[in-house]
């Protein structure tokens, strides 16, 4: 798989070069290589990018649940350990578990508490989220820019009206975001429960 991050100053996007080009493009048909496109999103270099409207994260289409967040641990090259691996994971304070220089990885995670923020951002995504800080704290301005989650949960953890409420708002939905999460949970436990089982009997079969 090739992963292209595009953005409308993309060189690649503009030009098409990898689905023009008549030799890569066979590859794709006979499916030798998959390509697939992503939103790159501006950290800390200083050329401006920018995207169309259509890909703003609060239209419904756009809108995912966060995979990443409570899925994906991180060790950063401090030794810190992360809930995420986002692209603005070491600008969010929140993300940090703690420090693996004197605690061990199974220690850190049997003294960190739940967090009913991650919790929501993983079942309803980043937007969901601020938008039912919104409620609450109208003075909230949705970043209606953000093409990638990971933009819109810096804004969320990082906007100061937003810090107001944030925990406000999860505390008023924590039935409904407890059993959400549960929900998923409960389907990933049954799928790899299914593959396991899957794979013995694959490996199980008599080919004759």
């Amino acid at each position: 798989m090739v992963n292209i991050e595009i953005c409308n100053e993309s060189y690649e996007l503009n030009n098409n070069i990898f689905f023009a080009d008549p030799d890569i493009k066979s590859f794709i048909e006979d499916k030798k290589i998959i390509i697939q496109r992503n939103v790159w999103i501006k950290s800390d270099g200083v050329k401006e990018i920018s995207h169309p409207s259509s890909r703003s994260r609060f239209l419904e289409q756009n809108k995912t649940r966060c995979n990443t967040v409570l899925n994906v641990l991180t060790v950063t090259p401090d030794l810190d350990l992360s809930s995420c691996c986002g692209l603005h994971l070491e600008k969010i304070k929140e993300m940090k578990i703690g420090s693996l220089h004197n605690k061990s990885l199974i220690d850190l995670l049997k003294t960190t508490p739940d967090d009913l923020i991650k919790m929501w951002i993983h079942t309803d995504g980043p937007e969901a989220v601020l938008e039912a800080c919104r409620k609450i704290n109208l003075n909230i301005e949705l970043p209606l820019s953000s093409t990638h989650p990971c933009e819109t949960c810096l804004f969320l953890y990082n906007n100061i009206e937003s810090k107001k409420v944030l925990a406000q708002a999860a505390i008023e939905n924590e039935n409904y975001i407890l059993d959400r999460f549960l929900e998923i949970l409960s389907y990933k436990i049954f799928e790899s429960e299914l593959n396991d089982n899957f794979s013995k009997n694959y490996n199980n079969t008599q080919f004759i």
